[in-house]
């Protein structure tokens, strides 16, 4: 009760009465011997010293407090502690000092990670406080002008927040992240090349920070923000893109194309404002890919559908580059084995058809004819179950298309599903089972080139501030899926299927999936801009697909 009275006087601004207030706490946790809430309320206390600028006796007190931790085997305390006095030395201007002190942090970090939690959820939580002390580190590796430190730590921070949502098995957690900045760095703009662009994104309270890596080297932007500010803008402009279908139900000319004015002006103050740098625009130029980690809120953006001009002719990032979706650097692998036309004939699909899709049945016959060795689910007996949906889902195919509805849990994601229909016997029916994140955990995939997620919001979840959205999109490629294309809002299959079969034909003739869905998008545009009754390209009918990947593509 007083730990909770204390932490609201912080929010309050009420340092003094908080320092009072965790004094009094540490006192009764002594008293009755409660070693928990002791070392919380301890925790405490040094902070409110920090925030009264009590330097001296908030360290007495952290040391205080690892040893207690050390005593008691309470490894989240001692990072807590850690992290403590880390910020400390910063508000003292001993930066090096913060970095020796965060190191350990890192080393304590792994410790715990290797330990893991009994409860899931316990571990999901402190693995996104965990979070916010790694940016700090990054922040103190930026004051030293340290940006491959800076950058590598980042990368790391990002693919802790994922540690529990998305299992990989690539040496994510594996490099040395104390000292292996230039290393790593090195090795990633070797493999990007010229022609592509890595940005990885830091969001504090008070900062932008983008770091840009390709052949051409390192580079960090970064501006003073208000994060409240930018995250209402980010907000409203991803309402006003859900508004759009209830604006054509009403349907008014003047109202259809005020609402596009207003979405586009919406589109290019975020560009301006995430993208906007004279320098960045100029390296922009001179790409053909992107391969984007945003930061906390910024995974909500659709961000091929940024303005980049907003005078006529409009034009949106995707008509000046392929945008990939990543969820962090070190998921990205260098693509040697590229499908070539000669393998043409050795392609697979496997396809799970919703019966209710409108134009489904001439997708799936255009589809054969791409790929012969096309098959729809199907299962030979008449009663099906769960576990053979998921055998059958695990056979080796090259493509995997789920055309049907989903929804996406945003309170807890292991509830999140797709719908997949399966046939029986007689190919008359289908049967619809509704397949959850923690279903698909069983799936065994070697190595599919991409999966297709044909439905409502397949790339939304929970949203996790290091890791973006927790949803089937993250799940299949930790299941081994090289390329997933899935939606952040619904589509009206009238738009769904036509753009899902565009893609799919420029994609086989390229193997190129961040092309494919570029080219597949700027057709969209231009149907709508050239449609009477859409009046205008509104971002909410071609820009709903984002693609998610773990490989370079080619160039």
């Amino acid at each position: 009760m007083l730990i909770s009275l204390g932490t609201l006087r912080f929010e309050i601004g009420q340092n003094v009465e908080a320092f009072k207030t965790f004094h009094e706490a540490e006192f009764v946790c002594q008293t009755y011997g409660l070693t928990r809430l002791g070392l919380e309320s301890k925790l405490r206390l040094a902070e409110s010293m920090m925030r009264l600028r009590k330097y001296s006796k908030a360290r007495d007190k952290i040391y205080e407090t690892i040893e207690k931790a050390k005593q008691y085997g309470k490894l989240e305390r001692i990072i807590d502690s850690l992290a403590l006095l880390a910020e400390i030395e910063h508000k003292e201007g001993n930066l090096v000092k913060a970095l020796d002190i965060s190191n350990g942090l890192v080393n304590e970090i792994e410790t715990v990670i290797r330990q893991g939690f009994e409860d899931s959820k316990r571990l999901i939580s402190y693995h996104q406080k965990i979070y916010d002390y790694l940016k700090n580190v990054v922040t103190y590796e930026i004051l030293l002008g340290r940006l491959d430190d800076a950058f590598t730590k980042l990368d790391y921070a990002k693919s802790i927040s994922l540690h529990y949502h998305v299992p990989m098995d690539n040496g994510v957690y594996n490099h040395n992240v104390a000292n292996s900045g230039s290393h790593y760095v090195d090795g990633l703009k070797s493999q990007i090349g010229k022609d592509r662009l890595l940005m990885n994104v830091m969001l504090t309270n008070e900062k932008l920070y983008v770091f840009t890596l390709n052949s051409d080297g390192l580079q960090l932007f970064r501006k003073e923000i208000d994060s409240d500010s930018l995250r209402k803008t980010v907000n409203a402009y991803v309402d006003t893109l859900h508004n759009t279908v209830e604006v054509f139900n009403r349907y008014n000319v003047n109202t259809i194309d005020n609402h596009f004015k207003s979405t586009t002006q919406l589109g290019h103050r975020l560009f301006q404002e995430l993208m906007g740098w004279p320098e960045l625009r100029t390296i922009l130029e001179k790409v053909n890919v992107i391969y984007l980690i945003p930061d906390e809120f910024l995974y909500k953006i659709p961000f091929a559908t940024l303005v980049v001009n907003d005078s006529e002719p409009i034009s949106y990032l995707v008509h000046k580059v392929d945008v990939v979706n990543l969820q962090s650097a070190s998921f990205l692998v260098s693509q040697n084995a590229m499908l070539q036309e000669s393998d043409m004939n050795n392609l697979r699909a496997l396809i799970s058809a919703d019966p209710n899709f409108q134009e489904m049945d001439s997708f799936v016959s255009d589809l054969k004819k791409s790929i012969p060795v096309s098959k729809i689910m199907t299962i030979e007996k008449d009663e099906v179950q769960k576990e053979e949906v998921i055998e059958k889902l695990s056979e080796n195919f090259d493509v995997y298309v789920f055309s049907g509805h989903s929804v996406a849990n945003p309170v807890d994601p292991e509830l999140s599903y797709i719908d997949v229909f399966v046939r029986n016997s007689s190919g008359a029916n289908s049967k619809k089972f509704k397949i959850k994140l923690s279903d698909l955990r069983a799936l065994k995939w070697s190595s599919p080139t991409l999966v297709l997620l044909v439905g409502c919001e397949t790339a939304s979840g929970k949203l996790y501030r290091g890791s973006g959205f927790l949803g089937l999109q993250n799940l299949l490629l930790s299941q081994g899926a090289q390329n997933v294309l899935a939606s952040l809002w619904k589509i009206d299959a009238a738009q769904a299927i036509p753009q899902t079969r565009d893609y799919l034909h420029l994609y086989l003739e390229s193997f190129n999936p961040s092309l494919a869905l570029r080219k597949t998008q700027i057709k969209a545009i231009n149907y709508l801009n050239n449609h009477t009754y859409y009046r205008n390209p509104h971002p909410y009918f071609w820009g709903a697909n984002i693609l998610y990947s773990k490989y370079l593509t080619s160039n």
